[in-house]
Order: C-alpha cells, then sequence, then structure tokens
C-alpha cells in the first residue's frame, strides 16, 4: 500500500507526462523509479507479459483500488460505465476550467500501476488508440482495474481529479 500511495503522490504532485505529448507510460516509470520504491521488472515488461496472456485474477486475490488523497480541486466527472464497454473502450470525462490536459491513470486488479496517458482531449481509447482487432496487442480493460483522470492547468499546476473508479470490460 505504502508504494502505490508513493508512486500516486509522485503522479499528483509531479504532473509526470509531458503537456503536449502522450507519453504512455515512460515518464510514469520515471516517477516510479525515482522513489525507488518500485520493483526490478519495468512496466513496459508487466505490461509485455500481461498482454502475452491476458488473463484474470481471481476475485478472492483482488485488493481493491490504490489509496490516493482527496484534494481540495474540482472534481473530474468520469463518463464510463463500470463495465460493459469492452476490453478497448474509449475512457471519457467532463472537461474542467483552466484543464488543459488530463493525465489518465489505470491500475490492475492488485492495485499496481499497469497504463497511463496524457492527452489535450477529454478521452482516450484504451492503449492510445481505437482499434476494430478482436483480441488486440498491448494493454486491455481487464477485470478488477480501477483508473482515475488528472487535470492540470498550462503551468503545469494540478487543478482537478477524479474519484478512483472500477471498470471491467
Amino acid at each position: 500500500m505504502m508504494v502505490r500511495t508513493a508512486c500516486i503522490l509522485g503522479l499528483l504532485l509531479l504532473g509526470a507526462c509531458a503537456p503536449t505529448e502522450p507519453s504512455g507510460l515512460d515518464d510514469v516509470e520515471a516517477v516510479v523509479a525515482s522513489t525507488g520504491l518500485k520493483g526490478t521488472t519495468s512496466t513496459s515488461e508487466q505490461l509485455e507479459a500481461s498482454s502475452s496472456s491476458m488473463t484474470s485474477i481471481p476475485d478472492a486475490e483482488l485488493v481493491g483500488p490504490p489509496a490516493i488523497p482527496t484534494l481540495d480541486l474540482d472534481v473530474i466527472v468520469l463518463d464510463n460505465p463500470t463495465s460493459g464497454g469492452g476490453s478497448m473502450q474509449e475512457l471519457a470525462w467532463g472537461s474542467v476550467n483552466d484543464g488543459v490536459r488530463y493525465d489518465v491513470v489505470m491500475f490492475d486488479s492488485l492495485g499496481d500501476l499497469y497504463w497511463s496517458w496524457s492527452t489535450v482531449e477529454t478521452s482516450v481509447f484504451m492503449g492510445g488508440v481505437e482499434t476494430t482487432l478482436e483480441n488486440p496487442p498491448g494493454p486491455q480493460i481487464l477485470e478488477g482495474m480501477t483508473w482515475f483522470v488528472l487535470a492540470f492547468d498550462e503551468s503545469g499546476g494540478l487543478v482537478a481529479q477524479s474519484e478512483v473508479r472500477a471498470i471491467a470490460p
């Protein structure tokens, strides 16, 4: 729990992703690595391993969403239902005043960082691209996952956050 909280605080306080480039996991990995709390397997390696098998973890092993601090900020409203949208669904949320960049953060069923994306839009497809493939490569929404969104202003200051919400295919 301490590792997840430290990583999330790094995202909240440092604004991990670049303002104009959808950087995926690279910037988040840098923040996680800077904490010195992450194991030796990189997020990219975890992603490759999980995308090759795409199995879900039994309900008995689910630990729930990570704990993130609730700050005195505007609230971002998440538009997606908690299930039924498919494994590659478009993640969408409402815009907020002064929000010019949105960071999407997805956790697996164990509460570990699974995927992240930075965008100037108020939606992104899981994995960063829209696909019509039946079983596409790359990150997919699996049972027991959670996600949240952070909004940043032009100077990179945090201006809003969403709740941490469960999501499933």
